[in-house]
C-alpha cells in the first residue's frame, strides 16, 4: 500500500482499500504464523468503519493493533471525529502505531519550500525533518487535546520518534500539568 494512501482518500475509497490490504496481509500471516504478525490498515477518513475494521482484524485475524500514517487530509487524531478509533483500540487493548507521514501540503508550501531544488523540499519535508516534526506535533495534539484523559488505557506506539522525543519533551514540560 503506498505510503499514506488510505489516509488521504475519501471515506468510501479508504474502507475498500484497507479491507483488501488487511485480507491480503492476513493470508501472508496465515502462511507463516511463526514469522509474521500484523498491524491493521485502517480507513481513518471513515472513523466508524475504521473502528469496525480494527475489531474485525483483531478478532478474526489476531492482528496486534493498527498502523495509522499521520494525518488524514490535514485532520489529526485529537479531532473528536476520530475518537471512535481511539475508543475501540482502548476497548480491544491493542496499540495504535502512529507512523510518520509528510505534513499537509500547505505546511510543505509554507515551511519546506524555499530557494532550493524541489528534491531538497521533498527530503526536508519527509525523512530529514518534516516526518519527525509532524509526528511530534500529532502526539502533542493528542496529549493536549485530552485523548489520553478520555481514553486512559489507550496505547500509542511512536517508533520513529525516539530520537526527537527525548529533546523535545524536555522543553515541553511547561505544557503539561504536574500529576
Amino acid at each position: 500500500m503506498p505510503h499514506q494512501a488510505k489516509e488521504q482518500l475519501d471515506g468510501t475509497g479508504s474502507v475498500a482499500l484497507a479491507r483488501a490490504a488487511n485480507d491480503h496481509l492476513a493470508e501472508a500471516v496465515k502462511r507463516h504464523p511463526s514469522r509474521f504478525a500484523a498491524f491493521a490498515a485502517l480507513p481513518t477518513p471513515a472513523p466508524d468503519a475504521a473502528a469496525d475494521e480494527l475489531e474485525r482484524t483483531v478478532r478474526d485475524y489476531d492482528f496486534k493493533g493498527a498502523m495509522i500514517k499521520g494525518h488524514s487530509r490535514g485532520r489529526y487524531l485529537d479531532d473528536e471525529f476520530f475518537w471512535p478509533i481511539l475508543q475501540r483500540a482502548e476497548a480491544l487493548q491493542v496499540p495504535l502505531y502512529l507512523h510518520p507521514a509528510p505534513p499537509p501540503q500547505q505546511v510543505i508550501a509554507a515551511s519546506y519550500t524555499g530557494n532550493f531544488a524541489p528534491e531538497v523540499t521533498s527530503v526536508l519535508s519527509t525523512r530529514a525533518w518534516g516526518w519527525h516534526i509532524e509526528t511530534a506535533t500529532h502526539v502533542l495534539r493528542l496529549i493536549l487535546g485530552g485523548a489520553f484523559d478520555r481514553y486512559p488505557h489507550l496505547q500509542l506506539i511512536i517508533g520513529h520518534m525516539a530520537r526527537l522525543s527525548r529533546s523535545c519533551c524536555r522543553e515541553s514540560r511547561t505544557l503539561f500539568p504536574s500529576r
